[in-house]
This record gives structure tokens, sequence and C-alpha cells, in this order.
């Protein structure tokens, strides 16, 4: 008995050795967690007896721990996560699911999310479905942790599905940080709420103005009537007069999908388009968007969009199969959050957004019937090849009479990125030799150190289009 009292009142001298005492008890949470995940999923029927047993350690311990917590509070000592409840004003349930979401962040951070009802379980160590239910005050969504900006909990929607996911929220972090390294935190009132976006692009992509005039770019006949249709009647104030956007309530904006083999034109185009249509453009940037915290990601996306509407700018995303990827093959949840989310977002824009691949077999199917207008790029054929050559030249540079287009298309299958750096390379040697005149053996040298340079000369061609 003696012993026992001696570890119940044993001294903890510092946060570390606080955080260390709980870490031992939010393991056992986190075991829970996985055998009872285990027994839902059909695991041995066993594991029902372990987790009892589980309980009553968890139980015993925390007990333990809260008795030790108390001496010690008792005899002037300072702890972080006290300093923040009490500040709070949290309850003993509260303190313990914070405490627990804390743990996670730190030894856990790949499986931070909890669902609402997965939290009731893991804090009941009565095995009451009772209990639970009257606990169910501290996890709705109206409970003061999230009031009071603690914990972030949001609904998550797929097909099939709807949950509410709960994790520790960035605020959270930072003040127990703070707070950590000896600075005074305030607590908000309850009902504050996050201060609303900026509307700053830069949080969110790259504004610029576009490179290239609709006219730059090499189309075929059929490819720039079908964008011409698009643009002209995006732009027509005819059609708001039509009636057709008070039937259409959803998917009212002009999508594009460019896809196809690198340095076949689709950025190129994209330029083109915010140029005719006299716009900037908002260069979507993946590492600005996401985030580690739970709901911020949903805000970044939703402020991207936000931003392209309100400033009028022409939303790109380079590399779409990085943001629509198919959420088949999503590794986390938050994963598949992500793509419903800008999904959702695509659906509801009404201004002009592209995006760009060279992996459209990626995206997720869903994209499909959000898109206006989707344009296959392919390697171009040698007339197209020949006018991308004379496309390439600068006006004001001279040109040999012997210049021959194309017999440098027949001689080379180009796609256009690679035709322009033949063209550089070109002019590289023009400006070293001193030279004003551009020749046809030039244009050769260009396109010869180009295709050496080649790595995927052989890449394979598939087929075209999303996979279902």
């Amino acid at each position: 008995m003696e012993t026992r009292i001696v570890e119940e009142t044993a001294e903890i001298a510092s946060d570390e050795e606080y955080l260390k005492r709980y870490a031992e008890i939010g393991e056992m949470y986190y075991q829970k967690r996985r055998m009872t995940r285990d027994l839902k999923n059909g695991g041995d029927v066993s594991l029902a007896g372990k987790v009892d047993e589980l309980n009553a350690r968890i139980r015993e311990e925390e007990s333990r721990f809260r008795t030790a917590v108390s001496d010690n509070l008792g005899r002037g000592k300072i702890f972080a996560f006290e300093t923040l409840s009490n500040k709070f004003k949290l309850e003993s349930y509260e303190k313990r699911v914070l405490l627990f979401f804390l743990f996670l962040e730190f030894f856990h951070v790949m499986e931070n999310l909890c669902m609402e009802m997965e939290i009731l379980e893991l804090m009941d160590l009565e095995n009451s479905p009772a209990g639970r239910i009257k606990d169910f005050k501290y996890i709705k969504k109206s409970a003061g942790l999230f009031k009071k900006r603690l914990l972030i909990g949001e609904g998550m929607k797929t097909e099939t599905t709807s949950t509410y996911s709960v994790a520790l929220s960035g605020r959270a972090l930072g003040l127990f940080v703070g707070l950590i390294n000896g600075e005074d935190v305030h607590a908000e009132p309850e009902e504050v709420k996050d201060a609303p976006d900026s509307g700053d692009c830069e949080k969110v992509g790259l504004v610029k103005e576009p490179g290239y005039r609709l006219e730059d770019v090499v189309l075929s006949d059929v490819m720039r009537d079908k964008v011409m249709f698009f643009i002209k009647s995006h732009t027509n104030p005819e059609l708001v007069k039509s009636g057709i956007l008070e039937v259409v309530k959803k998917g009212r904006g002009l999508i594009f999908l460019f896809y196809g083999p690198p340095g076949t034109g689709k950025s190129m185009l994209a330029e083109g388009i915010a140029s005719y249509l006299g716009k900037k453009m908002l260069m979507a940037e993946m590492p600005k968007l996401t985030s580690r915290w739970f709901g911020e990601t949903d805000k970044q996306i939703a402020q991207l969009f936000r931003s392209a509407r309100e400033h009028d700018l022409v939303l790109c995303m380079d590399e779409a199969d990085s943001f629509l990827y198919n959420r088949e093959f999503g590794a986390q949840e938050h994963d598949i959050r992500f793509v419903n989310i800008m999904l959702q977002q695509i659906e509801s824009f009404e201004g002009v957004a592209i995006f760009t691949t060279n992996m459209d077999k990626l995206l997720d199917p869903a994209l499909e019937r959000r898109i206006s207008l989707r344009i296959p790029f392919t390697a171009p054929d040698e007339k197209i090849r020949a006018r991308i050559w004379e496309s390439h030249i600068p006006q004001s540079i001279k040109i040999s009479e012997g210049v021959d287009y194309g017999h440098l298309a027949r001689a080379f299958e180009f796609s256009g990125g690679y035709i322009k750096n033949a063209v550089m390379n070109a002019v590289r040697r023009l400006v070293l030799d001193g030279r004003d005149c551009l020749t046809m053996d030039d244009l050769l040298f260009g396109a010869r150190m180009e295709k050496d340079g080649l790595f995927n000369a052989q890449m394979k061609k598939g087929p075209l289009g999303f996979a279902f």
C-alpha cells in the first residue's frame, strides 16, 4: 500500500515529465482504438475481452496521473496543459479528449482524425451506452471545445457515407506550444469565430499576366473553332437574357480540360485564352493549398475559387492530376476529402477554370461531367509542326532564304515544346557567332542538339481519356 501512495503522489518536475507520463496513457487509448477498429472489421472476437482489460488499465493509470498532477499543482508546480485548461475552464471530460488529441498530434500525426462516435467510444471506460449518450454533449458540433476553437470538426460526404471527423485545431497547438515556451496566452470569448479570409490570392497561388496571345498558339481549325465557341458564348450577355442560368443552378462556369503529352501546347493555350478574355491568371499551387491541420485545406481550396471570382481571374491548375486524382486510390481520409471539396467548388464556380494534365487517366471520374470542353493534345502532324517552327522565329531576326520549315517538320517529329527549345538553341548559336541572319544550318544544329538531349523519345503512347 505504501508503494502505491508513493506512485500516486510522485513528483512531476516539468512539462517534459507531464507529457511523458500522459504518453503512456495515450498509447493505451491508441491501442484500444486499433483493437476496436479490428473488432468492427470482423477481427478476433477475443479482442473484446482485451478491450475490457485495457479499459481497466486506463482507468487506473488516469486516476494515478490525475492524483499526481493535482498533488504537484498543490505544491506550486505549473504545467502548460493545466494552464490551458484553466484559461478555457475545461471540464474533466474535455481535458481527457484534448489531451488525447495532443498526443495524436505528436505521436501519431498520420492518424490524428477521429470520428465523433469513435471519440465517445474511446473515452467510455465503463462500456456504457447510456454514458456515451450523456457524454455526447462534449462532442456535438455546438460543444464548448469547438466554440472555443480548440478542436475542429467537419462533415465529410462520399457517395455512400456521411461522417463527422474531429481533430486538434492549429490554434490549440499554437496556444499549447506558446505556454510550453513560457508565453502568456489569453482565452478569447467562446463565440469568437475565425476572421474572414483576406482574399489575398498569393496565399493560394500565383497571379500572372498571360505570356501568349490566342493567335500565338498554333491550333487545328477544329480545335480553334471549339475554343472560340465556348469563350465567346460564355462572355455573351445574351446568355443571361436567355434565362438558362435561372434553370441551371450548378455547373455554370466555363471549365476546360486540356490533356495529352508534355510540350504539346496545353499551358500555352491556357495563357492564350486568358489573354483573349483580357484577364490575369491565378495559378493554383499545391503547397499553398494543403495543410496538416484538419479543415485548413478545405478553407484554402474555398479561398482559391473565391479569389478567382472576386478578382475576376482565370483559374489555372497545371498537373491537374495532383489536385483531382481518382479517390479510389486515396491513401488517407484527407486525400479523399481534398478531392471532394475540389469537385464541390468546381461545380459552384461560375468563372473560367482551365485544368491541364499529362496523365488524365489518373483523374477522378466525377470530374467528367463538370467539364465544359475537353481537348486532347496529341503530337502535332507535319503541317502543324511546320507552322510551329515558323511561329517561334522572332520577327526581329533575319532569316536566310534557305530555311525550309517543311524539311524541319519532316526530319524532327517534335511537339511544340521541343521545337521551342530547338529554336532557342539555334538563336544561341547565332548570338555567340555574332551573326544577324538565322540559317537552316543553325536550325538543324538546334534541332539535333534537342534530339540528342531527349530522354523520352521512346515514350509509349496509350489511349487518352478518363479511366473508369
